[in-house]
């Protein structure tokens, strides 16, 4: 049987912090979960309403997060 591990810091974090991560507090948690081998990253909640704020993981649409981190998330296999 295969376990999956999943982490949700980014978003359920954000119900303590309105959803306020520095960007680099953030790269920082993914590449450390990277090297932890989780497997499944929640990285907040898509929010039509939200301003495309850097710091934060509430995300506007997929594109947006795609244009933050792909690049990240695909270099390290996250």
């Amino acid at each position: 049987m295969k376990i999956s591990v999943l982490d949700c810091t980014l978003r359920d974090g954000g119900y303590i912090n309105n959803w306020k991560f520095p960007l680099n507090q953030i790269i920082r948690l993914l590449e450390s979960l990277d090297k932890s081998n989780v497997d499944i990253v929640e990285l907040g909640y898509l929010n039509d309403k939200s301003a495309q704020d850097i710091d934060s993981t509430l995300y506007e649409s997929i594109e947006h997060i795609d244009k933050h981190f792909k690049g990240l998330l695909l270099g390290n296999q996250l």
